[in-house]
């Protein structure tokens, strides 16, 4: 099996990340937490871009196709009669408390779109057992999702997210832009949903200034991207870059994009992470990614995933507020969306 030493170690001290529909990275081994990398390495930080060494450098490495990793995890024995997670209720009154501060805002015309975010918990961090099995299943699920994940002694994350920050190969740059939402059942479309529309555009402008100071840019059109119990709106981007950029400084140009964050972004980013988002939040919707070498970089933001320490688990989703958001519908959003994890996960 391609170089690998044992399932348990893997699951140990590890990281995974898929590079394509049928190309997965895994790093497992001895590790470091560096803050700069000069070769192959796992990136991972924190949303508000606080973490000082997030290179996670292991010392083994494998690329696996989609069959090899599913027989690899079905190494791990099989336990019968374990019990699903019980989770507690986000808290809808810390919602509305956001919701009513971002309207407050958008009415001053201080801002025109923020993401709150909010989350349900669980006791205790994610087993051995709970890792491989949520593997498993994210390998049933939707080519349109990339499964991504990293876990040491002290918590982790894995999660399975359609949303790319950017793939960087020499000087050619790929991203998009994603954000509206519905359930893939309902029969409208986004492309005719005014206020998906327009808080898909708002993501489209702030990123298209951001990567102008990085090259140039050859947008696509928007479409529609179903992505199992949710449809999303898709606006794909290549960039050619005008000089050689590292990993570190695209992530610090793009993150955090309006689908994640706030617009106009520059001179409300402060107010937002200390009065928005959750200082808890730890990686979610944070930029996650795996270089090679520095030409080649996959970049996904940290969204749709389980998020545990030591003590807890959490589940956080988050939506788009603009002036037109109805606080109702966007709370059914919040928790569509980590229905949808649930489902994809198997919990």
């Amino acid at each position: 099996m391609k170089n690998f030493v044992s399932i348990d170690s893997f699951l140990k001290k590890g990281a995974i990340l898929s590079l394509s529909r049928d190309l997965f990275v895994l790093g497992w081994g001895e590790l470091s937490a560096n803050a700069s990398c000069q070769g192959a390495g796992f990136f991972k930080q924190n949303f508000d871009l606080s973490e000082s060494r997030p290179w996670r450098v292991f010392s083994n490495y494998s690329y696996l196709s989609k069959d090899e990793l599913r027989e690899f995890m079905e190494r791990v024995p099989i336990q019968p009669g374990q019990n699903k997670r019980q989770w507690s209720s986000a808290i809808f009154s810390e919602f509305e408390n956001k919701f009513i501060r971002i309207q407050d805002h958008i009415q001053m015309g201080k801002i025109s779109k923020a993401v709150p975010v909010t989350y349900e918990s669980s006791e205790g961090c994610l087993t051995s057992f709970e890792i491989s099995h949520f593997i498993t299943r994210a390998l049933k699920t939707s080519d349109s999702n990339y499964l991504y994940g990293y876990w040491d002694d002290e918590g982790g994350v894995l999660g399975l997210t359609p949303e790319v920050l950017f793939r960087k190969n020499g000087k050619n740059l790929f991203s998009m832009a994603l954000a509206g939402t519905k359930e893939s059942h309902c029969s409208a479309s986004l492309l005719n949903d005014e206020k998906e529309i327009f808080e898909h555009r708002l993501v489209v402008e702030e990123m298209d200034k951001a990567l102008m100071d990085l090259g140039q840019n050859t947008w696509g059109k928007t479409e529609e991207q179903c992505v199992g119990s949710l449809t999303h709106l898709k606006t794909e981007v290549n960039c050619i870059l005008q000089s050689e950029f590292s990993f570190d400084q695209i992530v610090a140009q793009l993150h955090p994009t309006p689908a994640l964050g706030v617009f106009p972004k520059k001179s409300n980013l402060n107010w937002f992470l200390t009065e928005v988002s959750d200082s808890a939040r730890g990686i979610f919707g944070a930029p996650f990614g795996f270089q090679s070498n520095l030409s080649e970089g996959f970049c996904i933001v940290a969204i749709r995933n389980l998020y545990w320490d030591g003590r807890q688990t959490k589940l956080y989703s988050g939506c788009g507020i603009v002036e037109k958001s109805q606080i109702k519908k966007e709370w059914k959003e919040l928790e569509v969306k980590r229905n949808s994890v649930k489902q994809m996960l198997g919990l």
